[in-house]
């Protein structure tokens, strides 16, 4: 029996069976007042008021799968029945959501069991499973409306004239509609801020039963005559249609139109400020206005058609509308029939006006009004309006008969919607702390136990504006919670005096960056007033710990010379280095400490028992810089974590390195270049028993400074896990150095009394640690640096490591706000504000810091686990973002007398080298340009990004000179020259090194992106981002500004690159290598998932990919051409100094690969120079320069590939074509050092072929060596051989080491070789040197 409306009359009875719920009167005789067809799971019914019902049911007739909780009212229209909820399907099986009960803000169901299995083996026979009951968050906003509406005894016919209907509808709509904050709730917390709950069926009930009051409120929450304040206008997924319909009045309708162009909707409301850009006639705004102002005309209403139209602002009426409001004429309704019929012809548009303006007549003080208006109307507009203002609303509103703003208004809709009325703000039932808590996306999906505000946050919410409610709240549970009080208090008084200041939530989050509990970046540095020797450094994250500097006379802060993205000023929080120009003795104490209280946010990774899970993780790294390895000759502590015990109460004594007596663990630096870590339970791991040894030591070792200064920076990650120890007291350690790991999962025994006790208590374990130090860089020698200090509550992968150890974290934004005093000048502009002074290392971009690099080593993956998954776009498929794409160039500036001054000093010493050097002078053959530094064209920090590169890809692509001759070219220049793509959290930028301005930034966020070729006439060209958190793949077009499609990785990523069409058919694709092959994903395909074309053989299995090509023909056409041949170049992911081998794969399917040699300096694939090569079915040469170890030359050798004559599918290598020796005897002995790169320094030899011509590039000796390649074929179109010719055509010397080069053709019998180039005095800087051959 559902609920009575009133005393007088009999409740109606809700009736359900396994396919209908019926509604029955029980007025005279029982009749059916509603109904619906449905499979219900069960028979249990939950009344929504007098006229309403919700019940549960499946979408199918056998039950199970996905689950509706739905209701059915009496209403015999719109709204009769609809869904409330819809429940996910169960993990197993297909048991039936079982509909327990519906409260305000929850509902609460239970799944039932499916199956004949009711207890487990283990477990007595006559047991069985309960289902537990789950609780999930509900909007019951639709379904009260449609038990609101029948409450007029006519079922919804009179509800717009019922004073009891309105009434309750505004009660309805206070608790269970609109909410635009998120009070109590955090931001990110409730149901949001955005109308959740509010459907397009309420609006459609509202409307059909004529109660637009209660639909205009609902809209907009304010009066429809108050346009003074900023309405939002809710929801936003509602069609404007819906909204249009709901709005009452002109001023509410324009809001409507106008929502989500705060700007616009801003200067609708005040007219008289600076005009915005409206929409254009045909814009669909413009268009709705107009139907709009044909319906107020038709309704009578011609003080809201004349400001529909002048928002519509249609050519045939602006010119009449102008002259309305200045019309002392009472008889308005003729001219705007006739605005509204003009047909639109410019003959006879002029004709009407001219009628119509000769029957208004202007009053005398016409002219003073037309005046005003006259510069709106002369202004130049490039929105298609004749102009670029509106009329104001005052005008139009003299001019026209209006009614009062609250005639003919309901008093239940007199006032504005009081949010803290709300459901969810004041809680079901008025209990605040039964709140449910919601603030993580999983809360919706149903909890058996959800998490509910409770009177610790009403308490906060206080704070808030809303301390009354909160006392009240609070007041009422006081006599219980004192109670309680009492009787636990004794009980529980020593865990609670322990465990109060422990801090909950460490460790949980899901994101890394939200586990992030210490950042230094010793940004200290840059400010001048700051005394950080006495003062300390700051922690960057939320938790703001204080770090203090012992040894502070004996260090300095420079601007950092590590490979770290340092930031852009005013930005980010600059990068500096703490510096050790002269030794410490070890008697003096030395390093940064931080305190770490028991509990705190630095508690982490070992010491805690199961019941604080989270804390048993954490991961601590550095950047340090060593000086030449004959300076070191003691050992330095890298970081270290000591007990702190008050009755010494002098932390100086554990910055001593040589004092251990309370130390936890320590990491150290040994002077043999080793790690190792040690605790004080006497467990001490060193890196040499995880490394080998090789010819020239051990792989592993750390770098040392060179003596030109190079070199020197490492990068150290100690990760510690106790999750899997039995005891608190073990913990499983790894070393990560350059971002690969040296010391795999190394088991500690770390006890804090010193030695192993099996019978140590985790209470005297917290006693112990109720204070402990964390320590950095202690005992350095002279020379010693460190920086970029991060510590985690959670334990990173190698490939988390590995991707973020070069960049800055968003905690190292600069989150400020500004106040500008503007004041007149004679220029009319803002000073410029005062920027502070730098270092002079960092002032000038002529004369940059000498830079000590170390080699980075590659990221080997990205993603994990295995395989692939197609997932439907899920972003936007426009965004408007993509308007706000702007070249990244930066504004000239007239040279100050420094600059000049260090110019010529610059150019002195260069002078002085080139007279001083004694090398021979080559004389290039070839016409070579070389463009403005990098830093000149796009921001310093960007010029870093592009000479560091993409991950995982090649800068410009890579070669490509081994596939057949079909390739068609739709940009201005041939294609073999990629663009070069650097990503960020927010946006990306794409360097082309042939275009002006060269740099373009897209607001796409990613961790890494490659760019296709320009891929047909509509100029499409393709973007492919990685999203490394998400472990997605997203292509987007940049000329469309569209989503194409997202693929989401579950499998590492190793090396990715777009392939040229020729490769296959013609076709967009990307190959991905992964730890199981290689991949080709072409998006435009349906379905757009990725298909294997070859496998890795076991020689390839871990081997880290540098670079990869296809080449060859299979001599098909159009969609079914392909390659035949795939070259690959991998070394040891261990080393960074190992061999570089060179593999090549059949790409028929049978995956058969050679190995063409185990030490090779580079390698490409040529296509055979014969005139058929473009149809016939070919496999390409291989070009290879190795060392000839014996004469210490380089060989440069051409090789041809044949097919096994068994099988006919097995590649074999052929004979050799031809060989030459790149000569060195004329050119500089000099070498150049390489810049930080993502893919390394290997090949040392880049190979690059188009036509006839190979090119290879000594990197580090910056040669550029030019071959013409000539062969005899003893065949048309066979692969046999009988000889081959390479001519010398020339050699460059490019006087700095090359990052990276690509090859194009130029015109008849030319090529274009292109390289990027690192500045000789600067690493994060460089060039784009052009050689025509």
């Amino acid at each position: 029996e559902l609920p009575r409306q009133n005393q007088s009359t009999r409740g109606h009875i809700a009736v359900a069976t396994q396919q209908r719920v019926m509604i029955l009167s029980m007025v005279g005789s029982i009749s059916i007042i509603a109904e619906v067809e449905a499979f219900l799971t069960c028979t249990t019914l939950s009344p929504i008021g007098s006229h309403c019902v919700a019940f549960c049911a499946s979408a199918g007739s056998c039950g199970g799968g996905i689950t509706r909780i739905m209701y059915l009212s009496c209403l015999q229209d719109i709204g009769q029945h609809g869904i409330i909820s819809t429940l996910p399907m169960p993990r197993h099986g297909k048991a039936n959501s079982l509909l327990a009960a519906i409260r305000p803000d929850r509902l609460i169901y239970s799944n039932s069991q499916g199956g004949i299995r009711h207890a487990s083996d283990d477990e007595d026979d006559s047991s069985f499973i309960v289902p537990l009951s789950q609780t999930r968050p509900v909007f019951l906003l639709e379904p009260l409306i449609a038990n609101a509406l029948c409450q007029d005894k006519w079922l919804g016919v009179n509800a717009s004239k019922s004073s009891d209907v309105q009434t309750l509808l505004r009660t309805i709509i206070d608790k269970f509609g609109r909410k635009e904050s998120s009070f109590p709730h955090g931001d990110n917390e409730g149901i949001g801020s955005l109308g959740a709950g509010v459907t397009m069926k309420v609006y459609d009930m509202l409307l059909h039963y004529g109660c637009k009051q209660a639909a205009s409120l609902l809209l907009t929450g304010n009066l429809p005559g108050d346009i003074t304040s900023q309405l939002t206008i809710l929801p936003p997924w509602i069609p404007m249609s819906s909204k249009l319909a709901a709005a009452k009045g002109a001023d509410t309708a324009l809001q409507v139109l106008s929502s989500g162009d705060n700007k616009l909707a801003e200067y609708l409301r005040n007219s008289d400020r600076e005009p915005q850009s409206l929409p254009k006639p045909n814009d669909p705004s413009s268009i709705l206005a107009k139907d709009l102002a044909i319906n107020a005309v038709s309704d009578d209403n011609m003080c809201d058609a004349a400001k529909l139209l002048d928002f519509a602002g249609h050519q045939s009426s602006d010119s009449v509308l102008l002259q309305l409001p200045m019309s002392r004429s009472s008889n308005v309704e003729p001219i705007l029939q006739r605005i509204l019929a003009e047909s639109g012809s410019s003959a006879q548009a002029i004709k009407s006006y001219a009628e119509v303006l000769s029957s208004i007549g202007l009053g005398i003080n016409d002219a003073a009004l037309m005046s005003q208006l006259a510069p709106s109307v002369q202004k130049a507009n490039k929105s298609g309006r004749s102009r670029t203002g509106v009329i104001d609303a005052s005008l139009i509103e003299a001019s026209f008969p209006t009614n009062s703003a609250n005639e003919n208004i309901d008093p239940a809709w007199r006032e504005p919607i009081n949010e803290s009325k709300h459901v969810w703000s004041a809680g079901p039932f008025g209990k605040k702390e039964e709140l449910l808590q919601l603030d993580s996306f999983v809360d919706w999906f149903g909890q058996c136990r959800p998490t509910v505000l409770g009177k610790e946050g009403v308490a906060m919410a206080a704070d808030t504006g809303e301390r009354a409610l909160a006392n009240i709240l609070l007041a009422a549970a006081q006599e219980d919670f004192d109670q309680g009080q009492d009787e636990s208090e004794s009980e529980d008084a020593s865990v609670d005096g322990k465990r109060k200041n422990w801090v909950d939530g460490v460790g949980e989050a899901r994101l890394d960056e939200d586990n992030l509990s210490l950042y230094m970046r010793f940004s200290e540095g840059a400010d001048e007033d700051c005394n950080w020797q006495a003062d300390g450094f700051a922690d960057l994250t939320k938790h703001k710990h204080q770090a203090r500097l012992y040894g502070s006379e004996l260090a300095s802060l420079e601007a950092t010379t590590s490979s770290v993205d340092e930031g852009e000023e005013g930005k980010v929080r600059l990068l500096y280095d703490l510096v050790y120009n002269d030794g410490a003795p070890r008697e003096r104490a030395t390093g940064v400490a931080i305190e770490v209280s028991r509990g705190g946010h630095l508690d982490v990774g070992m010491l805690h028992s199961s019941d604080d899970r989270a804390r048993q993780r954490c991961t601590v790294e550095m950047w340090y810089h060593l000086p030449q390895a004959h300076l070191m000759t003691d050992e330095i502590i890298l970081m270290r974590r000591s007990l702190f015990y008050e009755e010494n109460n002098d932390v100086s004594k554990l910055c001593l390195p040589d004092e251990r007596h309370n130390t936890l663990w320590e990491l150290a630096v040994l002077p043999t270049g080793l790690l190792e870590i040690r605790t004080g339970a006497g467990s001490v791991v060193t890196s040499a028993m995880f490394i080998k040894d090789n010819e020239d030591g051990l792989d592993g070792l750390v770098s040392w400074e060179r003596d030109d200064g190079g070199g020197g920076w490492n990068h150290v990650c100690v990760t510690f896990s106790s999750m899997e120890q039995d005891s608190p007291s073990q913990v499983s350690a790894s070393v990560l150095m350059n971002g690969v790991t040296v010391v795999p999962n190394a088991l500690l025994s770390v006890d804090p009394f010193g030695s192993t006790s099996e019978d140590v208590h985790q209470d005297d374990i917290d006693d112990a640690l109720e204070k402990s130090i964390l320590i950095f860089g202690i005992g350095p020698s002279a020379g010693f640096r460190l920086t970029d200090i991060r510590v985690w509550a959670c334990q990173r992968s190698e490939e988390d490591v590995q991707m973020m150890m070069y960049e800055y974290l968003k905690d190292a934004e600069m989150k400020r706000k500004f106040k500008v005093n503007i004041r007149k000048s004679s220029t009319g502009m803002l000073a410029t504000p005062a920027r502070l002074a730098q270092p002079e290392r960092k002032k000038f971009a002529l004369s940059p810091p000498k830079t000590s690099q170390a080699n980075r080593t590659p990221p080997r993956s990205t993603p994990d686990d295995d395989g692939f998954g197609v997932d439907e776009v899920k972003f936007e498929p426009t965004f408007a973002a993509f308007n706000e794409i702007e070249p990244v160039q930066n504004q000239p500036r007239e040279l100050s007398s420094d600059d000049v001054v260090e110019q010529e000093e610059v150019q002195v010493l260069e002078e002085s080298k080139d007279s001083a050097s004694s090398e021979p002078e080559l004389v290039s053959p070839f016409e070579v340009v070389l463009s403005d530094l990098l830093s000149t064209k796009v921001k310093s920090s960007a010029a870093a990004a592009i000479i560091r590169g993409p991950p995982a890809a090649r800068h410009f692509g890579g070669n490509r000179g081994g596939l057949a001759s079909v390739h068609t070219n739709f940009g201005i220049k041939p294609d073999g020259v990629g663009p070069i793509a650097i990503s960020g959290p927010d946006k990306s930028l794409v360097f082309f090194s042939d275009r002006d301005p060269p740099g373009r930034t897209y607001p796409i966020g990613a961790s890494g992106a490659v760019l296709s070729d320009i891929m047909d006439e509509n100029y499409s060209e393709y973007m492919c981002c990685f999203l490394a958190r998400e472990k997605r793949m997203i292509i987007f077009e940049l000329t469309r500004k569209t989503v194409v499609v997202e693929l989401q990785m579950k499998t590492k990523l190793n090396f990715w690159r777009y392939l040229p069409p020729e490769a296959h058919g013609g076709e967009l694709a990307f190959v991905l290598i992964t730890p199981i092959g290689g991949f080709y994903w072409k998006p435009l395909e349906n379905p757009p998932r990725p298909r294997q074309v070859w496998k890795r053989s076991a020689e390839l299995e871990s081997k880290k990919v540098i670079t990869y090509e296809e080449g060859g023909s299979n001599g098909q056409s159009g969609a079914d051409a392909r390659s035949t041949v795939a070259l690959l170049l991998v070394s040891s992911p261990v080393s960074s100094d190992a061999n570089v081998e060179a593999y090549c794969i059949s790409m028929d399917g049978e995956s058969s690969q050679i190995l063409v040699s185990d030490d090779v300096q580079g390698a490409a694939l040529c296509r055979p120079p014969t005139p058929d090569a473009s149809s016939a079915y070919l496999l390409p040469f291989v070009v290879t320069v190795q060392n000839n170890y014996e004469t210490s030359q380089l060989v440069l050798t051409v090789e041809d590939f044949t097919q096994d004559s068994s099988d006919g599918k097995s590649l074999v290598r052929g004979v050799t074509l031809a060989s030459a020796i790149l000569d060195l005897t004329d050119v500089s002995n000099e070498s150049f050092a390489p810049p930080p790169m993502s893919m390394g320094s290997s090949p040392e030899v880049l190979v690059c072929c188009n036509q006839d011509f190979i090119v290879a590039v000594i990197r580090s000796r910056g040669l550029v060596f030019a071959y013409d390649f000539t062969t005899d074929l003893m065949e048309s179109g066979g692969q046999s051989t009988s000889s081959g010719n390479l001519t010398l055509v020339g050699k460059h010397d490019l006087g700095r080491y090359v990052v990276d080069a690509a090859i194009r053709p130029h015109g008849d019998n030319q090529v274009e070789l292109v390289t990027l180039l690192r500045e000789s005095n600067d690493s994060k800087d460089g060039r784009i040197a052009t050689i025509i051959i």
